[in-house]
């Protein structure tokens, strides 16, 4: 809580499988932007605020036991028992409402840095950038999740892939055309009506125990920083990476290492897979 400690960003790469060189830089630079923030030493003692007004509310059932049994002892330990678990009480009815005013007040605070983080990447690559791919991160995911569910499907029938992540970017490409998408070097363009229409089902409730804002209330923000940037380029990430096939190849295995299977599983290849999904999909 008083020392500075390291700072490690890990980036997945079913995220950079589905943004462009341009997005890319710009996440980074987002994430970067929190490194800077001084505000962020404030989420260590949260936390520890956090634990130990826990610990103090629900996590004393030793204390419990004790007054329990000191209280069979004699009437008068009970008279002087009830007299502790009132005091008890009062100081857990004022333990809640610090515990409220202060996390509604740190979750406030990461909202703005939120903020702060895209001005800083908007500044770095330009406002669109990081608008594009927060407006894709719904659609990424589900790609994800389609094709990590399709593949536990297969696990029955003794089925596995060498590239988790070419499947991953058929998905994507897949449901960006069936939801009408425009698709620019593999990769689907998500605008704001579109993203709208994904969602327009959903009740939107204002949270005031989020810690980040609506993608809709950051991407709003960005187009009024309204920077503009050609540093960077729309092309896949991939070419960024050394041996990137090969790198994908070692890191399926690594998603699958928990599998087991009956036996040798049969390799399902690229075409097949994209007639299957669509198939299970339809």
């Amino acid at each position: 809580m008083l020392l500075p400690v390291k700072k490690n960003l890990n980036i997945g790469l079913g995220l950079v499988n589905t943004v462009t060189e341009n997005e890319l830089k710009t996440i980074l630079a987002h994430e970067f932007g929190h490194f800077s923030q001084r505000s962020m030493k404030v989420g260590s003692f949260v936390y520890n605020v956090n634990k130990v007004i826990y610990n103090m509310l629900y996590e004393n059932n030793s204390y419990s036991s004790l007054l329990s049994g000191l209280s069979e002892i004699h009437g008068i330990f009970s008279i002087i028992i009830l007299i502790a678990v009132k005091i008890v009480e009062l100081m857990q009815w004022i333990l809640k409402l610090i515990y409220k005013f202060i996390n509604k007040s740190y979750f406030k605070l990461s909202r703005q840095m939120e903020f702060h983080a895209d001005e800083v990447a908007a500044n770095v690559v330009g406002s669109n950038a990081l608008a594009n791919a927060l407006l894709r991160m719904d659609l990424a995911q589900s790609s994800y999740d389609s094709t990590i569910n399709f593949n536990n499907d297969l696990i029955e029938k003794n089925i596995t892939t060498h590239n988790f992540f070419q499947q991953q970017k058929k998905v994507l490409n897949f449901l960006g055309k069936e939801n009408k998408l425009e698709i620019n070097n593999e990769i689907p363009q998500v605008a704001i009506v579109d993203y709208q229409r994904f969602n327009n089902s959903k009740l939107v409730i204002k949270d005031q125990w989020a810690s980040h804002p609506s993608t809709l209330n950051r991407v709003n923000y960005l187009q009024k920083l309204n920077i503009n940037s050609t540093l960077a380029t729309d092309q896949s990430t991939w070419h960024l990476f050394n041996n990137a096939e090969q790198l994908q190849i070692e890191k399926t295995k690594e998603l699958f290492s928990g599998v087991t299977y009956k036996e040798t599983p049969q390799r399902l290849d690229l075409e097949n897979f994209e007639k299957e999904f669509e198939a299970n999909y339809n």
